[in-house]
């Protein structure tokens, strides 16, 4: 069984239980995973030691008329929306179809995976908790009070501040910033991962895994969905 799989956020609902409880939720699509290649105790770099590497969101096929518009293979990437590096790898493992992501994961047993074999939902419906990780929302430059949740000052009149900084450090000694000061600066986009998530439903035919709570992330991200620790 897999400890690692990859999804995309598709939103939050929200579900009642038998006895009337509400519960919010996040959809994860979690389409079928194809295996391009088994890494066996390779250790170049970039490979990890006996793992899989999988590609996952088949993008859209270009239509013929498209693919004679553009017969140059920088200008078909682009059409295909998938990056250059990961095209040559789909090239070169033999692949008509066209990923959006290629990622690796590790397995204790690489022998049990060949390339082209198809990993469903399927490796997830008897487990009950999962850690799912997913980069947040960017927001751009932002003063401290969003950044950093500190508090602002009196909103009374003749006040003068409002969503100031404050005090930054002494004057005299020494007379310079301490490290680590909570300051404006760049906000979200970063990787964060929620732990110990419920698994409320697994729906095999439309490849759906329902967690209960929030996943960091907008809609239409990829996360990546763990066993949990």
């Amino acid at each position: 069984m897999l400890k690692k799989i990859f999804g995309k956020k598709i939103g939050m609902t929200q579900i009642f239980t038998e006895n009337g409880v509400r519960i919010p939720v996040t959809v994860l699509e979690v389409a079928p995973l194809h295996v391009l290649r088994v890494l066996k105790e390779t250790k170049g770099k970039g490979h990890a030691v006996n793992a899989i590497e999988v590609g996952y969101d088949v993008v859209r096929e270009v239509k013929a008329e498209l693919q004679e518009m553009f017969k140059e293979e920088f200008a078909l990437h682009k059409a295909l929306r998938v990056k250059k590096p990961i095209l040559g790898v789909i090239k070169k493992a033999g692949f008509e179809k066209k990923f959006a992501l290629i990622r690796q994961i590790k397995v204790e047993k690489p022998e049990e995976f060949n390339a082209g074999d198809v990993l469903t939902l399927e490796q997830f419906q008897l487990v009950k908790k999962v850690d799912v990780q997913g980069t947040t929302k960017g927001r751009g430059f932002t003063g401290p009070i969003k950044r950093h949740n500190l508090h602002t000052g009196p909103n009374t009149h003749g006040s003068r501040y409002h969503r100031g900084q404050g005090s930054l450090g002494p004057s005299a000694d020494p007379s310079r910033v301490y490290p680590g000061k909570k300051l404006a600066g760049h906000y979200g986009n970063e990787i964060a991962t929620v732990r110990n998530l419920d698994v409320v439903k697994v729906d095999l035919e439309n490849n759906l895994l329902v967690v209960k709570g929030a996943v960091p992330g907008a809609n239409g991200g990829y996360v990546v969905i763990k066993t949990s620790l």
